[in-house]
C-alpha cells in the first residue's frame, strides 16, 4: 500500500494541502456514501466507501511526507473515524427502519454501538497502558467488510460478522489492558 500511497502523498504535498484538509474531504464523502446507504444502493455506497477510505489512508502518509504530523491532526483523524463510521451505520439503519427490516436495524445499531466500544476501549486503555492496538475485528476489517458486502450484498450477514467479532474485540482489548495493568503492578 505504502508504493501507491507515496506518489499520491507526495503529489498532494506538492500542492501545498494541509492533510486535515484531506481528513474532512474524506468525511464528506463518507457521509455522501451513508446516503446512498440509507437509500439502499449499497453498491454506489461501497464505491463512494473506498473513496472516503483512500483518503483516510492519504492523509497520515501526507502528514508524514509533509512533515505536517501533529497531535491536532491525529486527534482530527480519530474523531472524523467516529463520525465516518458513524455515518454509515446510520445510513444502513435508516435503510433498514425504511424498509421495516428490524432485525436489520437492531444488526446495523448493535454493529454501532460495538465499533463504538471498540474505539472507546483502546483510546481508554491507551490512557493507562502503552497501547492497545489488539483484536480481530478493528477499524480497517470492519470497512472493508461493509464494502466488500456492498459488492456481493450480504449486508445483514456482515453486520453479524461485525457484531460476533466485534464482541471478541472487546473482550481482547479488556483482557489485553487487564494482563498490561496486572504485569505493571498497577
Amino acid at each position: 500500500m505504502e508504493r501507491f500511497l507515496e506518489p499520491v502523498s507526495h503529489t498532494l504535498e506538492r500542492y501545498n494541502l494541509n492533510p486535515n484538509l484531506i481528513t474532512l474531504l474524506g468525511l464528506i464523502i463518507t457521509l455522501v456514501s451513508a446516503f446512498f446507504y440509507s437509500k439502499g444502493y449499497f453498491l454506489v455506497g461501497g464505491i463512494i466507501l473506498i473513496v472516503g477510505g483512500i483518503c483516510d489512508l492519504i492523509d497520515g502518509n501526507l502528514a508524514r511526507v509533509s512533515g505536517k504530523v501533529s497531535r491536532f491532526g491525529g486527534f482530527l483523524d480519530s474523531t472524523v473515524d467516529r463520525l465516518s463510521d458513524s455515518a454509515i451505520f446510520v445510513g444502513l439503519s435508516l435503510y433498514a427502519f425504511d424498509n421495516r427490516d428490524k432485525e436489520f436495524l437492531f444488526l446495523s445499531l448493535l454493529a454501532l454501538i460495538v465499533s463504538y466500544t471498540i474505539s472507546y476501549l483502546r483510546a481508554r486503555a491507551e490512557c493507562i497502558i502503552e497501547s492497545c492496538k489488539v483484536g480481530i475485528m478493528e477499524r480497517a476489517e470492519r470497512i472493508i467488510l461493509i464494502i466488500i458486502a456492498s459488492f456481493f450484498n450480504f449486508m445483514k450477514l456482515a453486520l453479524i460478522l461485525i457484531v460476533i467479532f466485534g464482541s471478541i474485540t472487546i473482550v481482547q482489548r479488556i483482557h489485553h489492558t487487564y494482563k498490561s495493568t496486572i504485569n505493571s503492578n498497577d
